[in-house]
């Protein structure tokens, strides 16, 4: 028996993974509704077509420009468009693929406890021979038992109304750490962003912008780190084990393809620890470039900018999920970022 707590992405294509190679599985979440509350914008890269299909009504909307604004611009004209996801049913479509695969889900249950052998779900004991915590960043099953605790930063986001140019996305470099607006539709976008003061942050983003705003939508978002994430036969998953790239906090296409991972892990009896090393070098590179971009001032920059605007077409062929397909080809053919580097480690 696979126990799983958490009907998000990763733990759903994990229980549908499992499920349909004949083990048993059941997914334990919390809420009464699998997909809520939403608290990510869902775009993500074509990437993640190579990892499942999506069917076309869980995609609002496609982009395939990206401008990034400090006191001066840049637009990039993506060779594979990004996807924007109903992110409800996206997971409701996940969901439901480890159902027909044969994995039950159970919602308004939530996870209390465990010892090696029992999980307690509702107050009612459980025997697993697998548990996995897919729980997110607050994750009881990382707190249980006693694995690293996440390193924690907060996302702030809106739904808001008013006239966008529907294909391009907005990255904004003076807000937080991270900032932009996501056009859903010409007249509805998600604007948002990711800070350690993430209302007075979000406030000045507003201020800047006087957008029409519909609701509002926050949450923790961990930051990732190479840590334990097996103990004998208790795994964690996706936002639990803080499998986020750092650079966009984005943590979709990380939490399937550690998925694959630790099915891989259970179904061939091997090491999870070692197998995740798989996604280190691309996680780590991504922290690494956060690290320096949140020492930058607003100076800084603008001359990124300006060097990025002569090698455009090396950020706009690659997938920035994985920045070591392109980061040190980026520098062979502009060395001056190297003084980034220099400069801030």
């Amino acid at each position: 028996m696979v126990v799983i707590i958490g009907a998000g992405p990763a733990g759903c294509y994990l229980g549908y993974l499992l499920a349909k190679a004949g083990k048993k599985v059941d997914i334990f979440e919390e809420h009464r509704l699998v997909g809520y509350p939403v608290q990510c914008t869902g775009i993500v890269t074509s990437s993640v077509l190579k990892i499942i299909d999506i069917p076309r009504d869980v995609i609002l909307n496609q982009i395939n420009k990206i401008k990034i604004i400090a006191d001066k611009e840049i637009i990039f004209k993506l060779k594979e468009p990004n996807l924007i996801l109903n992110r409800a049913k996206f997971d409701q479509y996940l969901a439901k693929k480890a159902e027909i695969a044969g994995a039950k889900l159970y919602l308004n249950h939530s996870y209390k406890n465990n010892n090696k052998k029992y999980v307690v779900i509702n107050d009612k004991k459980i025997k697993f021979d697998y548990l996995i915590g897919a729980d997110g960043p607050l994750s009881g099953v990382l707190t249980n038992n006693n694995f690293e605790k996440n390193k924690l930063i907060y996302g702030i986001q809106a739904s808001i109304k008013g006239e966008f140019e529907k294909n391009t996305s907005l990255i904004f470099l003076k807000y937080g750490e991270f900032a932009w607006l996501v056009p859903i539709s010409k007249n509805m976008a998600i604007l948002g962003l990711v800070s350690k003061r993430p209302k007075k942050d979000f406030d000045k983003l507003l201020t800047f912008l006087n957008p029409k705003i519909l609701e509002y939508h926050a949450g923790p978002i961990p930051i990732y780190k190479k840590k334990v994430l097996q103990k004998k036969n208790i795994f964690l998953l996706g936002d639990a084990a803080a499998q986020v790239k750092a650079t966009t906090y984005g943590g979709i296409i990380y939490g399937l393809g550690a998925a694959r991972l630790l099915s891989l892990a259970i179904l061939k009896n091997k090491d999870y620890n070692r197998l995740s090393k798989k996604l280190h070098k691309d996680l780590y590179l991504s922290l690494l470039i956060r690290k320096i971009l949140n020492r930058f001032t607003i100076k800084d920059y603008n001359l990124l900018i300006g060097y990025l605007q002569k090698n455009k077409t090396i950020l706009e062929e690659f997938d920035r999920d994985y920045p070591s397909k392109f980061l040190f080809k980026l520098i062979l053919k502009e060395p001056r970022l190297l003084r980034f580097v220099i400069k801030f480690i």
